[in-house]
């Protein structure tokens, strides 16, 4: 391909619903965690969800749901098939950013450039790109502390 913008583009239209969705999936698992096991969502820090926020939270979404299962969710039928909607929402976002990314750095490296400053710049500005990826919409967000103790 030519131009990954244009990909890229299309990739990113394609994924911001399922990211959204996925969203959604996780802040209906923390609203039936915050309901109806009231004392593991404590125990678990008090998250909120990326849309959803009782009143008391202090950190977001725990990330370590993308790994393992917590115990209260297999009580539930319908709270386990969320918290696979969710992984496979987390898992399919990761694929096309990391697409895009392998894409636009075989974009810079196949261009001819007189200068090898000019690469190096933008293979630079690829790395601070990869680690803001990864960092900002991977659902990181479970160390953050909202609330001070």
């Amino acid at each position: 391909m030519r131009d990954p913008w244009i990909f890229g583009g299309i990739l990113l239209l394609i994924g911001a619903p399922i990211l959204l969705y996925g969203f959604l999936q996780a802040d209906q698992l923390i609203r039936a965690q915050y309901h109806s096991h009231r004392d593991d969502w404590e125990r678990d820090g008090r998250p909120a969800g990326f849309f959803f926020w009782p009143p008391g939270f202090r950190r977001r979404f725990p990330t370590v749901w993308l790994f393992r299962t917590p115990a209260w969710v297999c009580t539930s039928p319908e709270c386990l098939a969320r918290l696979r909607r969710y992984r496979l929402c987390a898992l399919v976002w990761n694929i096309i950013c990391i697409s895009i990314m392998v894409m636009v750095a075989k974009y810079i490296l196949a261009k001819k450039t007189p200068r090898l400053n000019f690469v190096v710049q933008h293979l630079l500005g690829l790395k601070e790109a990869l680690i803001g990826c990864f960092v900002a919409m991977s659902f990181s967000w479970s160390v953050v502390e909202v609330f001070g103790d």
